[in-house]
C-alpha cells in the first residue's frame, strides 16, 4: 500500500519535535508486489488510518492540543506488544512486505485479531 494520506495537525506547543508523530499507519507501509494491496487492506481494515506516535506522551498532546479535525485512534510505540505467528507464516508475510525491524511491534498490532495469514505485515518504510 502506498497512499498519499495526510493528517492534518497543529503543533501542540512550542518547539514542538514532528518526528515524534510518525503519521498514518498507511503511510507507513510498502507492499512489494501490488497484488496484495487488497489483502493488506481487508486484514487491517480501519488500522490503516491510526495514528503512529512515539510514546502515549506524545499521543495525549496530540489528542488535546494538536487541533485534529477528525477522530484518530493513536499508536504509542512504547505501548504496543507483538503477538508472534508459526514461522512459516511470518516468513510468507516478510516476502510480500518490505519492512523496518524496530517497528514489527505496530504492524503486528494493526492485523489482530485476524487469523488469517498474512496478518502479521510487517512495516516497510518508516520515516524516522
Amino acid at each position: 500500500i502506498s497512499l498519499c494520506l495526510f493528517l492534518p495537525h497543529s503543533d501542540p506547543e512550542r518547539g514542538w519535535d514532528r518526528s515524534r508523530v510518525k503519521g498514518l499507519l498507511a503511510n507507513l507501509i510498502t507492499v512489494s508486489d501490488v497484488s496484495y494491496s487488497t489483502g493488506l487492506e481487508v486484514v487491517a481494515g480501519g488500522k490503516l488510518y491510526n495514528v503512529v506516535v512515539d510514546t502515549e506522551v506524545t499521543g495525549k498532546k496530540l489528542l488535546e492540543k494538536g487541533e485534529l479535525k477528525r477522530r484518530y485512534t493513536i499508536i504509542p510505540l512504547n505501548k504496543i506488544s507483538a503477538r508472534t505467528l508459526n514461522d512459516s507464516v511470518v516468513n510468507t508475510a516478510k516476502s510480500l512486505v518490505r519492512y523496518n525491524t524496530r517497528s514489527t511491534n505496530r504492524h503486528t498490532y494493526t492485523h489482530t485479531p485476524t487469523t488469517h495469514t498474512p496478518y502479521a505485515l510487517p512495516p516497510s518504510h518508516t520515516p524516522y
